[in-house]
């Protein structure tokens, strides 16, 4: 069964990985941001885990409800944080106000809030010098407009909640626990082989406009040109790397710039989100849930196994 019956409260999709029945897809995802927006009222509800900017990977647990109301906020896009010793949800921004980079703009005349990448901490413009700003890393991107508050949706129409994964500036991170297989070819029995994969620390990656994903694979997160299936995947040889998944193989590829050829890669990338970024904002950012590619590819696995479609309609 893929229903959502099917996924335990902590995210993860209720199925024997050992035997190899799924690939190329996300299993886990820590949720620790618990959210509310009711009537404008954000709430950050008790039992949250933000995580503190710095150098160090620390977190916090809020041990009672934060709110803030957004209404009396003006137009446009912005960016939620919370306290790093509190919880609290006075941090925010426009999101066309926060930077980042591995250096401090000279002043704030365009960004207010910048993420600077080389001690880990978000820095505001303050009375014409840049302060040190006592934030937790971006929980959430909402809307407003005319005084009605929402959240911003992705471009699968989830609400944009920063489990597992963010962005602040042109940067995206990547929490621990996060878990997923990687494709692998095929088991002996024909059904998916797979690599069992988890982040282990807090990664940090600038996004590039010119691409439009992010992977990981053993040697660290990277950004690269992502395509579902390759048979789909235009050849652009302008692109740096292009990489895609062959379904037929359950084998991840890649075609490296300038070349029209599809290469093996056996480093087993795992796509972790999809992301839109035009050189100033980002303007989507789509954590792809575990149950999404697990039901697309348990669907393809049932084709396979049970043979046509007759049988399988009949079967649901």
């Amino acid at each position: 069964s893929t229903s959502l019956d099917n996924l335990s409260t902590s995210g993860q999709m209720i199925i024997d990985s050992a035997n190899g029945t799924i690939s190329n897809c996300i299993l886990e995802i820590p949720q620790n941001i618990k959210l509310t927006l009711e009537n404008n009222v954000l709430t950050l509800k008790a039992g949250s885990v933000i995580t503190r900017t710095g150098e160090n990977y620390t977190t916090i647990t809020t041990t009672e409800d934060q709110t803030f109301n957004l209404s009396t906020l003006a137009n446009g896009r912005y960016l939620q944080c919370a306290g790093r010793t509190s919880g609290n949800l006075v941090y925010h921004d426009l999101l066309s106000k926060f930077g980042s980079g591995n250096a401090l703009p000279a002043d704030g005349t365009m960004y207010s809030k910048f993420y600077l990448t080389t001690d880990k901490i978000i820095y505001s413009w303050h009375n014409n010098i840049w302060e040190a700003w006592t934030a937790s890393y971006p929980i959430c991107v909402f809307d407003v407009e005319n005084g009605v508050a929402s959240f911003a949706k992705d471009s699968n129409g989830n609400d944009m909640i920063f489990n597992g994964a963010g962005f602040i500036g042109h940067h995206a991170f990547f929490y621990p626990e996060v878990a997923g297989l990687k494709s692998n070819g095929f088991n002996e029995d024909g059904s998916f082989a797979s690599n069992a994969w988890t982040n282990n620390s807090l990664q940090i990656i600038e996004l590039d406009k010119t691409q439009s994903n992010i992977m990981n694979r053993i040697a660290g997160i990277i950004t690269r040109n992502y395509f579902d299936d390759i048979k789909n995947a235009p050849n652009d040889n302008s692109k740096d790397v292009q990489v895609g998944y062959d379904k037929e193989k359950n084998q991840m590829f890649y075609r490296p710039h300038g070349t029209s050829d599809w290469t093996s890669e056996n480093g087993n990338y795992l796509n972790l989100v999809d992301y839109t970024y035009n050189g100033t904002t980002v303007t989507d950012f789509t954590i792809r849930q575990p149950y999404q590619g697990a039901r697309n590819l348990l669907t393809d696995d049932l084709y396979k196994q049970i043979g046509d479609v007759e049988t399988l309609l009949a079967t649901i």
